[in-house]
């Protein structure tokens, strides 16, 4: 895993042998996120950048979690925290709330 000030990249174990590399970076108040597995490739939402932005313990716990911490709180005040629709106050399902915001075309 690489960080820093403004890009953090994870290393994360999917459903291939090798990892998917995820990449968040912060420019102001722009939050991106890419990942290479074949979902995020087919510019749709992928599991892997929504369990870092979500926290999900058991997908995440692996990663370093001072980074995790670090995108979640890039999310606060972002373009993507801003979308409408994002489902807020929903803490029981937060991903299908997520779903559709980071769809960047990864690579």
């Amino acid at each position: 895993m690489e960080t820093n000030k403004n890009e953090v990249v994870f290393l994360v174990q999917g459903s291939q042998p090798d990892p998917y590399k995820v990449t968040f970076s912060k420019n102001g108040d722009n939050l991106r996120g890419l990942c290479n597995c074949k979902a995020a490739t087919n510019g749709m939402a992928c599991k892997h950048r929504l369990d870092i932005l979500t926290g999900d313990k058991k997908a995440t716990a692996t990663l370093d979690q001072e980074n995790v911490k670090l995108v979640q709180k890039w999310l606060k005040g972002s373009d993507v925290e801003r979308i409408p629709g994002r489902c807020e106050g929903s803490k029981t399902q937060p991903k299908p709330c997520l779903s559709g915001l980071v769809i960047v075309k990864g690579g």
